[in-house]
């Protein structure tokens, strides 16, 4: 069962995958909503444009016809003529290339987006490819040689790290550069390998201070003896 959650380590990248969704679906969303607006099938408009100027024959599209038939009355001598000619609505020339500019743009946000979904799905979602990110940066600065070391890092990734860590050095990389994310990731790192040293250092201390009060004075039973 999956599960998302701060204790999990995936938190942060489960609601920025949703956040991904979101955003195309609201991209969609507008393209179907143009549709009732214009009274037309607006998410085919791009299409039936680039078709209509590789026949060569864009004469303009049904929701914004450049020329139409226009009626208006002509009074002559007391006499009212009414007169029907073709009218050229200049107008929908721009609200054509306006909204064909639209079309594209929101086609390329939602293509655009779905590419940059499945991407970030394959980062986050599949183990090797985290694992691998991190043991190449490590390695890139000299932090893993041996395979014990190696096994160490794969620790660091799955049990330190977890998914919501390895997406935040993905991020740091986007926004900075390969040296900048390396030497974070190698201080981190080397925190990381001093903490259970720093913990068997504990014990052993606390070992000793225990071995030192037993063999004090004070707790000498021929202390006690003199005293009585």
């Amino acid at each position: 069962m999956f599960r998302v959650g701060r204790r999990y380590g995936n938190y942060l990248s489960v609601f920025y995958l949703l956040t991904k969704i979101i955003f195309i679906i609201n991209v969609i969303g507008q393209l179907f909503l143009l549709d009732i607006l214009l009274g037309t099938n607006f998410h085919f408009y791009g299409i039936q444009a680039i078709i209509s100027i590789a026949q060569g024959e864009w004469m303009g599209s049904t929701p914004f016809p450049r020329v139409t038939m226009c009626d208006f009355n002509v009074r002559v001598l007391g006499n009212v003529q009414r007169y029907t000619v073709q009218c050229v609505l200049p107008i929908n020339l721009f609200n054509e290339a306006i909204y064909l500019f639209l079309w594209f743009w929101m086609v390329f946000t939602a293509a655009a987006s779905c590419f940059s979904l499945v991407i970030w799905i394959r980062r986050l979602t599949l183990r090797g490819n985290r694992r691998r990110y991190i043991k190449d940066h490590l390695a890139y600065n000299d932090k893993i040689k041996t395979e014990m070391e190696k096994e160490i890092a794969i620790t660091f990734v799955e049990k330190y790290l977890r998914v919501d860590g390895v997406f935040l050095f993905f991020l740091i990389s986007l926004n900075t550069d390969t040296v900048t994310t390396t030497e974070i990731l190698c201080k981190v790192f080397e925190n990381y390998m001093l903490k259970p040293l720093f913990e068997v250092i504990s014990e052993q201390e606390l070992e000793e201070n225990d071995h030192e009060i037993e063999d004090d004075e004070y707790f000498d039973d021929s202390s006690f003896d003199s005293i009585e």
